[in-house]
């Protein structure tokens, strides 16, 4: 009995040759993007624009890209053996692209971490967003607690400098207290002499000792009061600022968690797509087998092409324009 084959089976079947042939896209980029760069260096000044529309068929935007890409996952990078680097192996052309977001010492970590190779360019482009949003909104909460520990010192400052004006202030008003004695005989020695002469004049009063240690004790409690209003600021806004960065990396962890929940569920469909495809599918193994066909001749014709160098550059050159107009071709199609 014929096995029927559904509309479901159909678009796994198309889903799986569309993963297969991007990341073959991928390694034939970086291929594409090494010669670029060798040809940049050739080509005269002022002529690589006009060169790439002539010869290549390439813009400008899709030329820096390419060699961007094959830059940051040549061959050094991706054939290191490192679980991570080969994560990186994986990419399809626009997750490729949407990574060079992340700093290249932090791309390999960034991979395994989000298990990119089942999300979309769209989840990959939010996740990159949510890191670097995160990232600023962190640093700015460190920066504001930060400036309100430096607030807070100048002020500890700014109250060590008014305890030294009172101390002083205190030590003043001893020696006041001290000399207080010698200038009371002096006046009283005066006021007798010109007693008869003033007799309806009166005294100088002198300080009110009760009234000097009053004022000098509203001063203190005054410069102790402001500081322990400022100081109670200070200590809020400090908080404030580090409830804000625990909110922040709390948010942020939940959209990373959110994220690996959906890439999960996606990962899972793939699989029991994939588990449809080898059994009621034949024709995917079939597409299978012409991918990695296609890819064995590429690496056979890129052979030939690099031993014609030397011998006939004319000839190595026309294969290699072919050979980049057919990969062209190749990437509108998808």
């Amino acid at each position: 009995m014929t096995k029927v084959r559904d509309a479901e089976i159909i678009a796994a079947e198309i889903s799986a040759i569309k993963e297969q042939t991007k990341r073959f896209i991928l390694s034939a980029s970086i291929e594409i993007g090494q010669r670029l760069t060798e040809a940049k260096d050739l080509v005269q000044h002022g002529e690589w624009s006009r060169w790439l529309l002539e010869k290549c068929e390439f813009s400008q935007r899709t030329a820096d890209n390419l060699m961007r890409i094959y830059r940051e996952y040549g061959n050094t990078e991706i054939e290191s053996g490192d679980p991570n680097s080969q994560t990186l192996a994986n990419l399809t052309y626009s997750q490729a692209i949407a990574l060079f977001a992340i700093p290249s010492d932090e791309r390999a970590d960034f991979a395994a971490d989000h298990d990119i190779g089942s999300m979309s360019s769209r989840q990959l482009r939010e996740a990159i967003q949510a890191k670097e949003k995160a990232e600023k909104e962190k640093e700015e909460a460190e920066k504001k607690a930060e400036e309100i520990q430096n607030k807070l010192e100048g002020t500890n400052k700014l109250l060590e400098i008014a305890n030294e004006g009172r101390d002083k202030l205190q030590q003043a008003l001893k020696q006041s207290d001290d000399s207080k004695t010698s200038a009371e005989i002096q006046a009283n020695q005066e006021i007798q002499k010109l007693k008869e002469e003033l007799a309806s004049a009166k005294a100088p009063l002198s300080p009110d000792p009760a009234e000097v240690k009053r004022m000098k004790e509203a001063v203190r409690k005054e410069i102790e009061a402001e500081y322990q209003k400022e100081s109670e600021q200070l200590s809020l806004e400090k908080k404030t600022a580090e409830e804000k960065a625990a909110e922040i990396e709390k948010k942020y962890r939940e959209k990373i968690k959110a994220l690996k929940l959906d890439k999960e569920s996606i990962l899972e469909r793939q699989k029991a797509a994939e588990k449809q495809l080898s059994t009621m599918a034949p024709e995917a193994h079939q597409c299978t087998a012409y991918l990695n066909s296609i890819q064995q001749n590429f690496q056979n014709i890129r052979s030939i092409v690099n031993s014609l160098k030397d011998k006939n550059p004319e000839m190595a050159q026309k294969l290699n324009t072919g050979m980049k107009t057919i990969l062209t071709q190749l990437l509108a199609q998808i």
